[in-house]
C-alpha cells in the first residue's frame, strides 16, 4: 500500500516507487490512497511533488512576507505596499500610512522619509509634488496634502526647497518656477488671499517691484509709478509724470487736483498767493492761474477767482497782492471794483480823502461844500450857503446876504437892500456890511 502522503489512482504498481505524491496543494492522509484526502489548511501551503500527509503540515508553514489560502501551492508574496512579519498568516497588513513598506519580507515598516508623502499601502515613498516641500526633519507624511505650500520667495521641486525667485517676480505661495508665469499674485494677501492648493505667483503686481527672493512685494515709494508688472528694483519706478500725482504702491496716475501743480516726481503743491487753479492736470507754478482783475486771491491753494471779491472801497487789478483803497475823490459801495477808475466819483455832498477806504465818503459839514469828487471839503463860497451834506450850495436868496463859510442866509438891514444879483461882503476897515453887484 501507498504510504502517507502518497496515492496511487491506478492499478498494476510493482513498488512504492510508483506511488505519485499527492497533488499539489492537497494531503493524503494514511494508506493506500486512490485520491487526495482534502485540501491543506489556510496558513499553510502544499507543494506539488511533495508528500504532505496532514492538512497543517509542521513544516509548511505559511512563511513571513507571504499568505496562504486555503488549498496553497506555493505561499503568495505579500501585494505591494503590503508586509507579514509573521508565519502562517492568510493575508498582508496593509503599511500604514505614514510608512513604506519596500519589501514584504522587511517586517518593519520603514516611516516616510522627508519630501515625501506615504498613504496607506505604500511601497516606494512617493515625492511631493512640485510646488510644495518638507523640512529637514520632517517625516512620516501620510498624503500629499501635508506636503506644505513652497514658501514665500522661494520655489519648491520634488518636495525640495530649490532657490529663490527670480527678481522681478513674486512667488507668494506654491511656486515650482524659478521665473513663474500667469496673473500676478495679490499685492496684499491679508485682504486677498491665495486660493489654496494652487500655485500663487507671478510677476511682480504692478506699484511695486521684487528684488531676488522677495517675500512680500515693495511698494513704489509716493511720488513714483510702475503701471507694469514685472519691476525688479526700485530705479524700476519712474518719477511721477508733471501734471499727474502718484500714490504709495497704487499703479493709477490720478491728475493733479485743482488748486495744485505738481512737477515730476514731487507732490502736489498748492499754488501761490494771488493765484488760482480751477482745472486738474497743473504740471508747474506758471500753470497756476494769475488772478483776475476784481477779485482778491489771498490765499494758498484756491480753486476759483471769484471766491473773494475785491472789497468796497477797494479796487483789485489782476494779481493784485493786496486790495489798494479807492484814492483821493473816488469811493465805492460794491464789491469787485477792477481799477481805480472803476471806482466812482465821491457823491455830492460828500468828500472822499486820501489814504481812507471811501465806501459812502465822508458828509461834507456845514459851512463847507463838496462837490462831485471831492477829496477835501471847501469853505461855502460867498453869495451861496451850506447847510451841511452840500455838494453845489444854493445862492443868497434875494433880500440876504451870505458872506463866505455861511450855512444860512442873514436878512439885509434898512438901508441898505440886496437883491439876487447882489452879494454882501463884510468891510473890515468901516466895520459894516457894504453890497456889490457881482461881475
Amino acid at each position: 500500500m501507498c504510504p502517507p502522503g502518497t496515492m496511487r489512482n491506478s492499478t498494476g504498481a510493482t513498488g512504492i516507487h510508483q506511488c505519485e505524491p499527492c497533488t499539489g496543494g492537497h494531503y493524503c492522509e494514511g494508506y493506500g490512497n486512490t485520491e487526495p484526502t482534502g485540501l491543506c489548511d489556510p496558513g499553510y501551503y502544499c507543494p506539488a511533488n511533495r508528500s504532505v500527509s496532514s492538512p497543517q503540515p509542521g513544516d509548511l508553514k505559511c512563511p513571513k512576507g507571504h499568505y496562504c489560502l486555503e488549498g496553497t501551492v506555493e505561499p503568495y508574496p505579500c501585494d505591494t505596499g503590503t508586509y507579514q512579519p509573521n508565519e502562517g498568516r492568510t493575508d498582508c497588513i496593509p503599511c500604514q500610512a505614514g510608512f513604506y513598506c519596500e519589501s514584504a519580507l522587511e517586517p518593519d515598516p520603514q516611516p516616510c522619509p522627508p519630501y515625501h508623502y506615504c498613504p496607506e499601502a505604500t511601497m516606494y515613498p512617493i515625492p511631493c509634488p512640485n510646488g510644495t516641500f518638507t523640512y529637514d526633519n520632517e517625516t512620516g507624511l501620510a498624503s500629499e496634502g501635508e506636503c506644505q505650500p513652497c514658501i514665500s520667495g522661494a520655489y519648491c521641486r520634488g518636495g525640495y526647497i530649490m532657490d529663490a525667485c527670480a527678481g522681478g517676480y513674486f512667488c507668494l505661495s506654491g511656486s515650482y518656477e524659478y521665473t513663474p508665469a500667469g496673473d500676478p499674485p495679490p499685492a496684499n494677501p491679508d485682504q486677498d488671499p491665495c486660493t489654496p492648493n494652487t500655485q500663487c505667483a507671478g510677476p511682480c503686481p504692478a506699484g511695486h517691484y521684487c528684488p531676488v527672493g522677495i517675500e512680500d512685494p515693495i511698494a513704489c515709494p509716493n511720488h513714483t509709478i510702475r503701471n507694469t508688472t514685472g519691476a525688479s528694483q526700485l530705479s524700476d519706478c519712474r518719477p511721477c509724470p508733471a501734471g499727474s500725482h502718484c500714490l504709495q504702491g497704487d499703479p493709477v496716475e490720478y491728475e493733479c487736483p485743482v488748486g495744485y501743480y505738481c512737477e515730476e516726481g514731487m507732490p502736489p503743491e498748492e499754488c501761490p498767493l494771488y493765484t488760482y487753479r480751477n482745472t486738474p492736470g497743473a504740471a508747474s507754478e506758471g500753470d497756476c492761474y494769475p488772478c483776475r482783475a476784481g477779485y482778491w486771491c489771498n490765499d494758498t491753494g484756491m480753486v476759483t477767482f471769484n471766491q473773494n471779491p475785491c472789497p468796497v472801497g477797494h479796487y483789485c487789478e489782476r494779481a493784485t497782492p493786496y486790495p489798494e483803497p479807492c484814492t483821493g475823490g473816488r469811493m465805492s459801495t460794491e464789491t469787485g471794483r477792477r481799477s481805480n477808475e472803476d471806482c466812482p466819483l465821491c457823491t455830492p455832498g460828500y468828500y472822499c480823502p486820501n489814504d481812507t477806504i471811501n465806501v459812502h465818503g465822508i458828509p461834507c459839514r456845514p459851512t463847507y461844500e463838496c462837490p462831485e469828487g471831492a477829496s477835501l471839503e471847501v469853505v461855502c463860497r460867498p453869495g451861496a450857503y451850506c447847510e451841511g451834506v452840500t455838494g453845489v450850495p444854493p445862492d443868497c436868496p434875494g433880500g440876504y446876504y451870505c458872506p463866505l463859510g455861511s450855512s444860512s442866509y442873514t436878512r439885509c438891514f434898512f438901508p441898505k437892500y440886496c437883491p439876487v444879483e447882489v452879494k454882501c461882503l463884510w468891510n473890515v476897515r468901516l466895520d459894516t456890511w457894504r453890497c456889490h453887484i457881482l461881475d
